[in-house]
């Protein structure tokens, strides 16, 4: 699906929006390493050809978990192999609107708190966080969002 997506953040100290035509993670971006949230990837597809009987929105990675939505519709959501959902019932000729709402977890802003402020994070969500020493072993917060590519597998035409 070659489109430009514009990503839009929302949650606590959220990078500022972009638009691109690849889809990295949001580590790459200013701002994002350090990022727990959520981020909505929007593009439209303008469909010229007879409608699908079935389409297959195929990604090659989501980090963590994504809800697919189609001309404001609920497609369902990815997150296990082999990352792929139903659209075709959804799409319609002319302009489509997908969008794509990625959330994190809260490991990659845990990451970037200083050890002596982890008080308040244990208070709110408990012993869920390794201790300061265990933290020194993770060197990067791990990648987020849509990484790789966005794919449509079409078959069949609707009558």
């Amino acid at each position: 699906l070659p489109a430009n997506w514009k990503i839009t953040f929302s949650g606590t100290e959220a990078p500022s929006a972009v638009t691109s035509r690849s889809l990295t993670s949001w580590n790459e971006l200013p701002g994002g390493k350090a990022f727990s949230g959520q981020a909505t990837y929007t593009t439209d597809l303008n469909w010229s050809e007879p409608l699908p009987l079935r389409c297959r929105l195929k990604f090659t990675s989501v980090r963590e978990v994504g809800e697919v939505v189609v001309n404001g519709k609920p497609a369902g959501g990815v997150w296990l192999p082999p990352l792929e959902l139903e659209i075709g019932h959804l799409l319609k000729s002319g302009r489509n609107v997908i969008s794509v709402t990625v959330g994190n977890t809260l490991l990659n802003r845990f990451l970037s708190v200083p050890d002596q402020d982890m008080k308040a994070y244990r208070a709110q969500f408990g012993a869920r966080f390794p201790d300061p020493q265990e933290k020194k072993l993770m060197s990067e917060p791990p990648p987020s969002g849509l990484i790789g590519t966005v794919s449509l597998l079409v078959s069949g035409n609707r009558k």
